[in-house]
């Protein structure tokens, strides 16, 4: 009698041991989890990298197109069931042909992470040049004009990428509208500038580096020696793709020195508005001539910040 309680009990620590998920599930699917949890913070270090709270010219936000198309609801769902099915298997072939599987479809939205990121960040500032359009107009104070058709039709053929969630496309597109746009608005900065009002001068605020004497018969005033414009490209600007122009007017004496500046034309980004003012800080001139005699007179220059 006392043999059939110790053949149930056999039997039943035969069935449990065969419930146990194999030694190589267990560790692979440990190092697929550890994986999943690295790859959902490399796409919030992400987000952070490509300001996740701004708009593109769709309105959406980086985080929601990562929402929409990568690490979804329902690939952590069907990771999930792979990982169900190694628990399960029978053999460690089986174990490892699920983990396989599995880590397909994480490489998978992982791909597409990188080239969420390469359109939000690399294609800059393409996501954004609906903004940059209107404000160029907004900050210079005139009303903003129906946009370049050819910016509006390469802005077509990117979303339609955008919306079949092929940012790699829509990264090659955006590269392509850049250069569009750059021309586009050195033609409005250019319109601005004929029908610009009055300017309003302002006193620089450090002292005249020393003026250079003038050539004979210079009717205007010449800069003589500057810093490349590019030495005081601010980062912020440089990190977002941000180019622009304006159009800076300096009041020159007749020793050469730029004792007051206007901003004619304003650019598109304020930062570059500013680091072009403390470039014209550091610029040196020589004065116009009347009558062979230096002269006091107004000089006024395009500054251009453009990526390298």
């Amino acid at each position: 009698m006392r043999a059939i309680p110790l053949l149930l009990s056999a039997l039943l620590l035969a069935s449990c041991s065969r419930n146990e998920p194999l030694p190589e599930a267990v560790t692979a699917i440990a190092a697929l989890e550890a994986d999943v949890a690295k790859a959902q913070k490399s796409i919030a270090d992400a987000s952070e990298k490509a300001a996740k709270d701004e708009t593109d010219f769709r309105g959406r936000t980086f985080a929601t197109d990562v929402a929409q198309w990568a690490l979804t609801p329902q690939t952590l769902a069907e990771i999930d069931t792979i990982k169900a099915r190694a628990r399960s298997a029978k053999s460690p072939a089986e174990v490892e042909t699920a983990i396989a599987l599995a880590r397909k479809r994480l490489g998978e939205d992982l791909e597409r992470v990188k080239a969420i990121v390469g359109y939000w960040v690399y294609a800059r500032p393409a996501p954004f040049w609906r903004a940059q359009w209107n404000q160029l107009h907004l900050a210079n104070g005139v009303a903003v004009p129906a946009a370049d058709p050819l910016l509006e039709s390469i802005e077509a053929r990117m979303k339609t990428a955008l919306d079949a969630g092929d940012f790699t496309a829509a990264g090659e597109v955006g590269k392509e509208l850049n250069p569009v746009l750059n021309a586009a608005l050195d033609r409005e900065t250019a319109q601005i500038m004929r029908t610009a009002g009055k300017p309003v001068f302002v006193p620089r605020k450090s002292p005249c580096p020393r003026g250079v004497a003038p050539d004979a018969g210079q009717k205007k005033p010449q800069l003589v020696d500057s810093r490349p414009v590019n030495d005081f490209y601010p980062p912020s600007a440089i990190a977002r793709g941000e180019t622009g122009s304006l159009v800076l007017r300096a009041k020159v004496d007749a020793e050469g020195c730029a004792k007051e500046f206007a901003l004619v034309v304003r650019s598109a980004v304020p930062t570059l508005d500013a680091a072009a003012l403390e470039w014209f800080e550091t610029a040196r001139y020589s004065p116009a001539t009347r009558g062979g005699k230096a002269a006091a007179a107004e000089h006024t220059f395009k500054i251009k910040f453009v990526l390298q």
